[in-house]
C-alpha cells in the first residue's frame, strides 16, 4: 500500500477529498437556497411596498403641494422609479444564481458520482423546448413592468389634471 507524507494511504485520502468534495457542494446548495429564499422576500417587499403606495394614492389623489404638484405625480414618479429598480433586482438575482452559485455547483457536481442539479436543469430545458413556458423569473419581471406601466398611467393622469386644472 502507498502511503503519503502524513502516513495516510491513496484510498484515505481519496476518502478525504470526497467528504471535502461533497461539504462543499453541501455548502453551495444551501447558499443557493437561502439566495432563493432572499429573492421571494425582497420581492414580496417589492410587491407590498408598490401595491401600498396604489392604495395611498387613491385615497391621496386629489390632495396638491404647494398648489401646483399633486400627490398622484409624485406617488406615481417614485413607484416608476421603485418599479424598475424591482425588476433591475429580479435580473440581477437571477444572473447571479445561475452564473454564480449554479456554475459552481455544476464544477463541484463534476467530481460526485450523481449530478442532481445538472439533472434538473436539464429536464427543465427538455420540458421548456415542447413548450411556450414562462420561468416564475419572467412573471416577475412581467408583474414589475405591469405595475411600472400603472404607475406611468397614473402620472400621465396626473399631469392631465395639472394641465386642466
Amino acid at each position: 500500500m502507498v502511503y503519503n507524507e502524513s502516513g495516510e494511504s491513496g484510498m484515505e485520502e481519496n476518502n478525504k477529498n470526497s467528504s471535502l468534495i461533497f461539504e462543499e457542494y453541501k455548502l453551495y446548495t444551501e447558499q443557493k437556497d437561502r439566495f432563493t429564499e432572499r429573492t421571494f422576500l425582497i420581492n414580496r417587499f417589492y410587491m407590498v411596498l408598490l401595491l401600498a403606495m396604489i392604495a395611498a394614492i387613491f385615497l391621496l389623489k386629489d390632495i396638491f403641494i404647494a398648489d401646483t404638484f399633486s400627490v398622484l405625480i409624485i406617488f406615481a414618479l417614485a413607484g416608476m422609479v421603485i418599479s424598475i429598480l424591482w425588476w433591475i433586482n429580479i435580473d440581477t438575482y437571477n444572473v447571479l444564481i445561475k452564473t454564480k452559485l449554479s456554475k459552481v455547483i455544476e464544477e463541484i457536481e463534476k467530481q460526485l458520482p450523481v449530478q442532481p442539479f445538472k439533472m434538473e436543469y436539464s429536464a427543465v430545458q427538455e420540458s421548456k423546448k415542447d413548450k411556450n413556458e414562462f420561468m416564475f423569473t419572467d412573471v416577475q419581471k412581467l408583474f414589475a413592468s405591469f405595475i411600472f406601466f400603472v404607475y406611468l398611467m397614473m402620472f400621465i393622469v396626473g399631469v392631465l389634471q395639472m394641465i386642466i386644472r
